[in-house]
């Protein structure tokens, strides 16, 4: 049987919806690895999930986690770390204001049947999935994409897609312009077969509702020094790219579960979000120009080659390479399939 595991961070209580997300998760035998920051509750406790306060992390056996900073996002990455550590072969990322649906602990398969694209070049996959005629695109699409017509066009075929991003409903992952001007919607979405994202095809996604099979782990690594709003979907291109380049695919994914979303003040949402908005396209063709080994064995060198470029372009400062190298480090303890040199 794959060992599966949950990683979420939150810095609340033990709400309705972590307590709805343990039970849901021990009846379908999914581990949990809850993340906590300096923000987070002393006195945090879940029946069957397992809980890591900033002390616990620390003494963990991670250079990472020894340098991570505290009230950032990126101390997930000591959660996928651990969930490494315990063996996992499949590692699902989300969030403490999702709630699963039953389709989310099924079909747990890395090859699958999907539409591989044949799209050249920016893809808004929202539109293929959405049940009604509306105006939407994924946080991290690049605004001058949004109104640009495009058909999907592919084959069915069986795809190797070892990052599966699933769609979530109610209050999808949009970006701060989106909710500012059009507000809620209740958006639904349609069950489809899944779009493998290929060679040439670029879209972004995220850390709300997505599977990562052990070929990617390298790639899970979230950067510590841009803002909270932009740091899974700079991952996301990067981890594309490489993926790609390995003769992979990301999958896109009919929904799996919705969420009731926390309070967020969307003034600093836009704010946090302002290298998308304006440097999307500029990261990305960056991305896809620099040149990187095409061994799935040498992701982590891919890695540390775009975030160097990527630092050189300023997109990230020069103390984020730190962290980086603890992370590969880290990795490769771990597993002696991933190398650098």
């Amino acid at each position: 049987m794959k060992k599966k595991y949950l990683i979420i961070t939150t810095i609340n209580k033990p709400n309705k919806i972590l307590k709805r997300i343990d039970i849901l998760c021990k009846k379908y035998n999914l581990n949990v690895i809850v993340i906590g920051d300096k923000k987070s509750p002393l006195n945090f406790n879940l029946r069957y999930s397992n809980y890591f306060n900033l002390k616990k992390q620390k003494n963990f056996n991670f250079g990472f986690a020894k340098n991570c900073p505290i009230n950032s996002y990126s101390r997930k990455n000591i959660g996928y770390l651990l969930a490494m550590s315990k063996g996992a072969d499949i590692i699902i990322d989300s969030d403490d204001d999702n709630i699963p649906k039953k389709n989310f602990f099924t079909n747990f398969n890395r090859h699958q049947i999907c539409l591989k694209l044949s799209n050249k070049k920016w893809v808004n996959v929202y539109n293929y999935f959405l049940k009604s005629n509306k105006l939407i695109w994924p946080r991290g699409f690049p605004l001058d994409e949004i109104n640009k017509k495009s058909i999907i066009k592919g084959i069915k075929k069986k795809t190797d897609i070892p990052i599966q991003q699933y769609l979530t409903e109610i209050d999808p992952d949009v970006d701060a312009i989106y909710r500012l001007i059009l507000s809620k919607q209740n958006l639904k979405f349609k069950k489809k077969i899944p779009l493998a994202i290929s060679s040439n095809s670029f879209t972004p996604f995220n850390s709300q509702n997505t599977r990562w099979f052990k070929v990617s782990f390298p790639l899970l690594y979230l950067p510590s020094y841009c803002s909270f709003r932009s740091s899974d979907i700079l991952r996301s291109f990067i981890a594309l790219r490489i993926l790609q380049n390995c003769g992979m695919s990301l999958g896109y994914f009919s929904p799996s579960n919705f969420q009731i979303r926390n309070k967020h003040n969307l003034i600093k949402d836009f704010e946090d979000e302002n290298i998308l908005y304006l440097d999307t396209k500029k990261i990305v063709n960056s991305i896809y120009k620099t040149k990187i080994p095409k061994d799935k064995k040498f992701m982590l060198k891919a890695l540390y080659i775009i975030y160097k470029k990527l630092i050189q372009i300023h997109v990230f400062p020069k103390k984020e390479m730190l962290l980086l190298k603890k992370w590969i480090n880290d990795v490769m303890k771990m597993d002696s399939t991933f190398r650098f040199k």
